[in-house]
Formats: structure tokens, sequence, C-alpha cells
């Protein structure tokens, strides 16, 4: 999802808001690699029911609207990547980056990451670049380049998270959205009826991902 999403999702939600530490950073804190695209560690919020068990039981601390969007303005400006749990109306929304979550680096390794990834956008790039090579380093998957003062995105690998239109001083890197959209489910639900409805076999499964280390696309 793009922040704007996020802001409206706190801006009006009508339950609880709770923040909790990144368990992926205090995985990688354990193995003395500390995450190398934010110094925080509070950083992933749950709404709703969720917020309800996380508050009561422990595992976070719940927060205020405007305490929620102070934080989701930080992880905006450390670059970091916004995965909602894969529903309109989402109950998790974490902050990633390359270094540490699991999912992005699972995605990295292939070499056609934008396949498993379900986002409804994509970067534009415009005329005007000033060679300040932000994009290129905030860019949790590693799909931008800068090569005389022109930007180059590998598709195949942008998530369209929007990091780099985010960074860029002379806006010549814009978000749009992708003219075939993903519609994700309504709630958890819907969500877990269509992972049954669509559950792979294991030869599905071992083929898409032979097909992700080969980089072939997928069908």
């Amino acid at each position: 999802a793009d922040w704007d999403f996020l802001d409206s999702l706190i801006s009006n939600t009508k339950g609880e808001i709770a923040l909790i530490s990144c368990i992926c950073r205090k995985v990688t804190d354990l193995r003395h690699e500390p995450c190398k695209a934010t110094a925080r560690r509070e950083l992933c919020m749950v709404f709703n029911d969720y917020a309800d068990t996380v508050i009561r039981e422990g595992w976070g601390r719940k927060i205020t609207k405007e305490e929620a969007l102070a934080v989701a303005l930080e992880n905006r400006k450390d670059g970091l990547i916004l995965q909602p749990s894969n529903e309109k109306d989402p109950q998790v929304v974490c902050a990633c980056c390359g270094c540490c979550c699991g999912l992005l680096g699972l995605y990295s390794f292939f070499k056609r990451p934008a396949d498993f990834i379900a986002s409804n956008y994509e970067v534009r790039v415009g005329d005007g670049c000033r060679g300040c090579g932000l994009c290129e380093k905030f860019c949790q998957m590693k799909a931008i380049t800068v090569k005389d003062k022109t930007p180059i995105v590998d598709t195949a690998r942008c998530a369209g998270c929007g990091v780099c239109a985010f960074k860029c001083p002379a806006d010549v890197l814009t978000l749009a959205k992708k003219s075939e959209t993903h519609e994700p489910p309504q709630n958890t639900e819907e969500l877990y009826a269509r992972i049954s409805e669509r559950k792979a076999g294991i030869f599905r499964k071992l083929g898409v991902g032979l097909k992700g280390i080969l980089g072939i696309r997928q069908g």
C-alpha cells in the first residue's frame, strides 16, 4: 500500500491502535546484525480486534491516533516499505526494510521479486533528475540505479512502495496506480477463504519456487 492509505486507516479507525516491536529486527539484533534502515524498534501497528488482544496480553502498547500518525511519518522518513495484511480493512501494518524483513529478504533472493508482491502501484520517471542518488540509496528492493542523472527502474524488482518518490527532492519520481489493479479481500475471514480455495499443491509450489530462482516470469 502507499502511505496515504495508512494515514487514512489511522484517522478513520473506530477501534484501538497498538504499537508493537518489530520481531524481524529483534532477530537481527540477536544475530548482532542491527537494522541498517532505522534505529527504532517499535514500528509495527495493529488495529481493532488484533489491537485489543495485543493490549490485553501485554504484547504492545496502546497509542492514540496522533501518536500513530507520528510513528507513520518517522517510518516514511526512514524509507521503510509499508506492508499491511492483504485486506481492505487490515488488522496488521508493518514497516519493513530489505535487511531485516523475512518476507522482503525472501523476495529479494528471487530475480523478479515484483511477481510475488501484490502492489497496485508503479513508479514513473520524469525529467529533471539532479543525480543526488537518494532513490537508489533508499530503495529496499535494489530496483533503482542512477546513471548520468537518470533514474533507471528495474520493474521486475520494484515493489511499487513509493519510497523513492517520497525521497526525490526534484519530484522526478512519482507513484501511480497500475492499469490493472489487485483487489484484496475485505477482511481476514475472506482472506483465509481465498487462500483455502487457491491452495497450491506441492508441484505447483515447486514450480513457482523454481521460476523465482531462475528469474522466469510467473504466469
